[in-house]
């Protein structure tokens, strides 16, 4: 098609006209605004105004059926007949203007980008009917001469031609029709004849092209490849000059570049606009995450000091049960043995001792310590976020951040409250007393056969001295065997006792360590999310902000690059 490059550039500005439209509706530009794009775009619809001239029989309306679309073929019979007609993109219809103008309708694709006129033979026409050729002309894009080599000595169109303003020449193409009439050396003879005729009427020598439309029709019908090419390379030096006719400075590309500056004006606001809300809004978020780093931060801080703490409590409670371990041996000692076999057996409380309540009492206060400790660190956080958020957070949401920090001295008496009630009922439901007295009393029971043994093979003994001194010696030594016996079972009792101490105290400590652990961990966890509860919506906002405006920005910079691509194009 001819004045492709032309179309395509503005079909793509069109196309991006479109797309500042929709961009200006997405970011709420006012409705005058939205009207200037609007009022961008039709000059750029516009089709392209073509006036073809020639004389009667010079094959004009066969090459505007080549270059255009067959079915543009102006009536030969009829009320349109002998008129001006103008084709234009619609329904099919035949309107009369004036008795010198006839508008023709066609639903034709080509129309879309072209109005296209043509007028009778300019030797036929009448001066009501040149002035009107004449108006055409001054607002054509395109001017085809069709001059006609089988009969090119005629002077008409050279006299019409001659009759152009100077300033309507520059979009003027002259053609030569049915060159498959001559051969090529006449072609060239009449070519050198039409440089002089037109030095003489219109004032220098213009390009020339040598087409057969005649043929181009045949070929694009009914014709080989071979034919199609051969036609196709006749016709691109026609094509070529009428790219270079149609997007000269001036005339209609001056339009799309006029458009196209004042689209990138506009489009350079909005682009401005989304630019610093989308600055403003990473500005925000870089602000947002280094409240959360430093909230990160703190917390993690803070659980290293709940590990120092563990770590201390765990190494109070290794240490008052090695303090303990003495005085757990002492109650294991002959002497309560000996009044366990008497029926003197230990109770709970014998084995509550005063060093576990001086262990508590340390680790109690190791807690408090850590926990006011926690407390004044926690303090610090908050007045450092707020001067964070206050200087360099830009969206108006800062002003919906809680101005009270959460209540510290009440999450810590809680804290302390709550670890106070977990070690009592840990303290509570420990069975480490009973389950010492109950290996105790096992104990003494198991010791009273081996010591009743010993006491009667000792009376036996005793008594067998006044019969047979070998009958006493072997009781006596069933009496040693039987005390040897009591005091190696009383050892291996004892042993195991202690063994099942240490266990149950290193099950007391880990536990006490978990419990403690969790409820600080809990209370860590609480005091920091109802912190970052408070800086949600900044976050939020930023979120949303990012999902709004970084696809606007997006378009808008892709529409930048496409207008200055167009720019390009039409300089």
């Amino acid at each position: 098609m001819i004045a492709d490059r032309f179309l395509q550039s503005r079909s793509d500005l069109e196309t991006a006209l479109n797309g500042l439209v929709q961009l200006g509706s997405d970011t709420k530009r006012t409705t005058s605004w939205l009207e200037v794009v609007q009022g961008l775009l039709t000059p750029v619809r516009e089709p392209l105004l073509v006036v073809v001239l020639g004389e009667s029989q010079s094959g004009k309306s066969t090459l505007i059926s080549a270059l255009l679309d067959p079915s543009l073929q102006a009536p030969d019979t009829g009320p349109g007949a002998g008129r001006v007609c103008l084709f234009q993109y619609g329904e099919k219809k035949s309107v009369e203007i004036s008795e010198h103008l006839s508008e023709l309708s066609l639903p034709l694709s080509v129309l879309r980008d072209f109005k296209v006129v043509d007028p009778p033979g300019v030797e036929k026409i009448s001066a009501e009917d040149r002035q009107l050729i004449h108006d055409f002309i001054q607002q054509a894009d395109l001017v085809l001469v069709v001059l006609s080599l089988a009969n090119p000595w005629t002077q008409a169109i050279w006299d019409f031609a001659g009759s152009l303003d100077k300033g309507c020449l520059k979009n003027v193409v002259f053609v030569l029709q049915k060159a498959d009439r001559r051969d090529p050396g006449e072609i060239d003879v009449i070519q050198r004849h039409f440089a002089d005729v037109a030095t003489q009427k219109i004032g220098f020598d213009p390009p020339m092209f040598a087409v057969s439309a005649q043929n181009a029709l045949l070929a694009r019908n009914t014709g080989s490849e071979n034919d199609r090419l051969s036609i196709e390379k006749q016709f691109d030096p026609l094509q070529e000059q009428i790219n270079l006719v149609v997007t000269q400075t001036g005339g209609r590309t001056e339009k799309l570049r006029s458009a196209c500056q004042i689209a990138q004006v506009l489009l350079h606001e909005i682009s401005s606009e989304l630019r610093t809300a989308f600055d403003a809004m990473v500005h925000d978020e870089t602000c947002v995450t280094r409240v959360q780093t430093l909230l990160q931060t703190r917390k993690e801080q803070t659980l290293r000091h709940v590990t120092d703490l563990l770590l201390q409590i765990e190494r109070t409670s290794k240490e008052a049960s090695a303090r303990e371990l003495p005085l757990l041996k002492d109650q294991l000692s002959l002497v309560h043995v000996w009044e366990a076999l008497r029926g003197q057996f230990p109770q709970p409380r014998d084995f509550q001792l005063q060093i576990d309540k001086a262990s508590r009492e340390s680790i109690e206060r190791q807690i408090e310590e850590t926990a006011q400790l926690l407390e004044n660190d926690l303090r610090g956080i908050w007045p450092q976020l707020h001067d964070l958020v206050d200087q360099q957070v830009t969206s108006s949401l800062k002003a919906d951040i809680p101005n009270a920090p959460p209540d510290f001295g009440r999450q810590r008496r809680e804290l302390l409250q709550a670890i106070q009630m977990a070690m009592n009922a840990r303290a509570a439901g420990s069975n480490l007393e009973e389950e010492l007295v109950r290996l105790s009393r096992r104990t003494a029971l198991w010791l009273r056969l081996p010591a009743a043994a010993a006491v009667l093979c000792g009376v036996t003994a005793l008594l067998a001295l006044k019969i047979s001194f070998a009958i006493a010696a072997w009781a006596a030594g069933l009496t040693a065997f039987a005390l040897a016996l009591g005091v190696a079972f009383a050892f291996y009792r004892r042993t195991k006792i202690l063994r099942a101490y240490q266990q149950q105290t290193q099950r007391r400590v880990a536990e006490l360590v978990e419990i403690i652990s969790w409820q600080f961990n809990d209370t860590i966890d609480s005091f920091h999310n109802q912190l970052a509860a408070g800086f949600e919506p900044l976050a939020a906002d930023c979120r949303t902000q990012r999902e709004r405006v970084a696809p606007l920005l997006e378009r808008a910079e892709e529409l930048q690059r496409r207008f200055i691509e167009i720019a390009s194009r039409l300089r």
